[in-house]
């Protein structure tokens, strides 16, 4: 429920007064001495303590005793927030120097208006926050944050504290001097900067987050170093089981059995091939062996390497093929890294 304005809230004379105080620009405006509408209904009790801080408010302020009556209207306000209560408030702060909390303070008085009664008295204090805020607008310091292509879950900071997304891109006042604003968000480095703000001066700054490149991990030089040594013992393996498979397909087309005994052409020496093919079988077991041993753990190592999760990355992958060749052999190696 809104109240409408009380015309007895001050004595004429002191209204009268107040005017002439405005014309020559120098006490408080004549229609911040009375009262205004409410955003809730303060309890009778409530209003006439408000009314009587108020007042001595007024008298003090009058005198040019800012620094006693504006608590005073601080209190009234409490208990009854009323729009020319605010307003004088705005130029409490005003008189102290503290122009960024008399602008807010006449962005409140211009909430608190819109319930006034009758719409003259209503229009004239929106005239009055207008124009405080107007006068202030030349000397104020002003501070513009642009983050370009804002990332999600963005978190602005200005000296600390959280910067509503709202307010990103406008000009806001801010005390003269030194702000340091910082910009996060998840996968994305921290930027700070600092800014010296001017009084009647904008200061922008502009930060812009980049994805962090995400590296592909390193893989150790052991992991290299064995599964080299590893695909090169089992190529030579492989090649040693083709000189096996050799001899014994040597041994097959010069040798029969026949009734049990085994023999060979005219010329052939056997024995050779047999050699051969037992030496054969032997590398290739013990060389093919290590090779798979060596392999195998530099696998594992490969493996154990963290993997990227950046768009296009791939695991990696290693992939080795032992081939066998009548008269040779060896091992093939291919993969992704």
């Amino acid at each position: 429920m809104t109240r409408s304005t009380n015309s007895t809230s001050a004595p004429r004379p002191a209204r009268r007064n107040a005017r002439r105080a405005r014309a020559g620009g120098g006490a408080l405006l004549a229609v911040l001495l009375t009262g205004s509408a409410a955003l809730a209904e303060p309890s009778p009790r409530d209003r006439a303590q408000a009314e009587v801080l108020f007042r001595t408010g007024r008298q003090l302020v009058r005198r040019g005793d800012f620094a006693a009556g504006c608590p005073k209207f601080e209190e009234s306000f409490a208990l009854y927030p009323a729009a020319s209560t605010k307003l004088n408030l705005a130029r409490c702060h005003e008189q102290a120097d503290e122009l960024v909390l008399a602008w807010r303070a006449y962005r409140e008085a211009l909430t608190l208006v819109g319930d006034v009664t009758p719409e003259s008295r209503r229009k004239e204090l929106s005239e009055i926050a207008h124009a405080g805020l107007a006068a202030l607008d030349a000397r104020l310091a002003k501070l513009r944050i642009v983050i370009p292509r804002p990332p999600g879950a963005l978190k602005v900071l200005r000296d600390g504290a959280l910067v509503p997304a709202s307010e990103l891109g406008k000009a806001l006042p801010v005390e003269p001097g030194r702000h340091e604003v910082s910009a996060s968000a998840p996968g994305h480095p921290t930027l700070t900067r600092a800014v010296v703000a001017e009084a009647g001066k904008t200061a922008t700054v502009a930060l812009s987050l980049e994805p962090v490149a995400q590296r592909s991990p390193e893989v150790p030089a052991w992991v290299w170093i064995t599964g080299g040594a590893g695909v090169a013992l089992t190529g030579v393996g492989v090649y040693f089981l083709g000189t096996d498979l050799a001899a014994i397909s040597d041994l097959r087309a010069n040798c029969h059995e026949d009734g049990g005994k085994t023999y060979c052409a005219p010329g052939y020496d056997h024995e050779r091939d047999n050699a051969r093919k037992n030496r054969g079988l032997g590398l290739f077991l013990g060389l093919g062996g290590a090779g798979a041993v060596a392999i195998g753990a530099a696998v594992v190592g490969l493996l154990k390497v963290p993997s990227t999760s950046a768009p296009g990355s791939r695991e990696a992958a290693l992939t080795v093929s032992p081939w066998v060749a009548p008269g040779g052999g060896g091992t093939s190696i291919s993969g992704a890294f």
